[in-house]
């Protein structure tokens, strides 16, 4: 009898402990699981960052196809008048631009000191925004690099990247340096988003393309647009 109980005793025990070891390893195994789910949801979390920078603009340094368009001289142009302290503060949708914009003829330059003058054809001295869009000829491959001398803000975008930025109120100052890519020469899209507040302003950009020893004025020869 005293056998029998000691068997029982010795199972309970080993039973006991079977249970404590299921229970130790499903908790290891749910651990494993969050951790697991964790790490795929940061991985996703870092392919939608990577997808959403991917988006502002073109990686691969290749030019657009113009083929059978018509160019013009120039950067086409849109004036906003307001009073700008950002150019995150400028129109950005298409029906904004449409509704507030008021188009211009073509920039043909861009080396502008405007002092307390005219802003290009705007009309306007203070209180102005300038968006431009156009093309820009980048002919070889290689590094090309820009920066901007602006008062006020000043963005610049090649074929959807931000570039180079300026964007509040400030007097005359040069921008940081930024560069673009090219892999292939020929025409990449340009964008120029510009406002001037009060005061006098200043509208400057520079480059310095592959194999260049210095900084020059982006010439007008270089930027043109696609005649609608």
């Amino acid at each position: 009898m005293r056998a029998i109980l000691t068997v029982k005793k010795t199972l309970v025990v080993v039973m006991k402990k079977r249970i404590e070891s299921l229970r130790s390893r499903h908790c290891f195994l749910s651990c494993c699981s969050i951790l697991i789910l964790f790490a795929l949801l940061a991985g996703c979390a870092q392919h939608a960052m990577q997808a959403q920078a991917l988006q502002s603009g073109k990686q691969d340094g290749l030019p657009v196809d113009i083929t059978g368009g018509q160019l013009q001289g120039g950067l086409s142009v849109v004036y906003f008048n307001d009073k700008f302290k950002h150019i995150d503060d400028m129109p950005k949708s298409k029906q904004a631009i449409a509704k507030f914009g008021i188009v211009g003829p073509p920039v043909v330059t861009l080396d502008h000191q405007f002092g307390e003058g005219q802003i290009l054809d705007s009309g306007r001295t203070t209180e102005v925004g300038v968006l431009m869009n156009g093309l820009i000829h980048l002919d070889k491959p290689g590094t090309y690099l820009f920066q901007a001398m602006s008062n006020d803000g000043f963005q610049l975008y090649v074929d959807g990247n931000l570039i180079v930025s300026d964007p509040g109120v400030h007097g005359d100052r040069m921008s940081e340096t930024g560069r673009f890519e090219v892999a292939k020469g020929g025409m990449f899209p340009v964008e120029i988003k510009y406002f001037q507040r009060k005061g006098t302003a200043t509208l400057s950009l520079y480059w310095q393309p592959p194999g260049s020893t210095g900084f020059s004025i982006v010439p007008g020869s270089a930027i043109s647009h696609l005649q609608q």
